[in-house]
């Protein structure tokens, strides 16, 4: 989103980095990621565990139980790749608005085939993962079905 109040304050300056696409202008891709853990959270002491994982404040996290009470916060770890060669789209309207998920056409259906590169070593991501499955336990390999 794009209130910086949200984050803890060494990521903020994210918020002026980012570049969206204007309405109507071609949208450009420059990464992507495999979902490898998942957890649900749906106790404090959960999200405490995790908080120097975090990049939201932690009142800002808290304050996500209370927004749809049935339905547990998701946790996802993801092993982000950066592209060698951005990929750009046409707008679609679809892409508009407050929305958490849209199909995107013009795309592989297996992001592996573009050239790509790991944002982070091997053994980089394999330590951040460990201390993030050290801290939720319940962060598991997601379903593949």
């Amino acid at each position: 989103h794009q209130k910086p109040e949200l984050l803890k304050a060494p990521y903020r300056h994210w918020v002026d980095l980012a570049a969206a696409s204007p309405v109507g202008e071609p949208v450009r891709i420059d990464g992507w990621a495999d979902v490898v853990r998942v957890a649900q959270v749906t106790e404090a002491a959960e999200l405490a565990a995790i908080e120097s994982k975090l990049i939201w404040t932690p009142d800002y996290a808290g304050s996500r139980f209370h927004w749809k009470q049935r339905d547990p916060l998701w946790v996802l770890a993801l092993r982000v790749h950066r592209l060698l060669e951005p990929v750009t789209l046409p707008w679609d309207a679809a892409y508009g608005g407050c929305t958490s998920w849209f199909e995107v056409a013009g795309l592989p259906d297996d992001p592996a085939e573009l050239r790509s590169e790991p944002a982070l070593s091997d053994v980089a991501f394999a330590a951040r993962l460990r201390g993030a499955c050290e801290a939720l336990p319940s962060l598991v390999e997601p379903d593949p079905s």
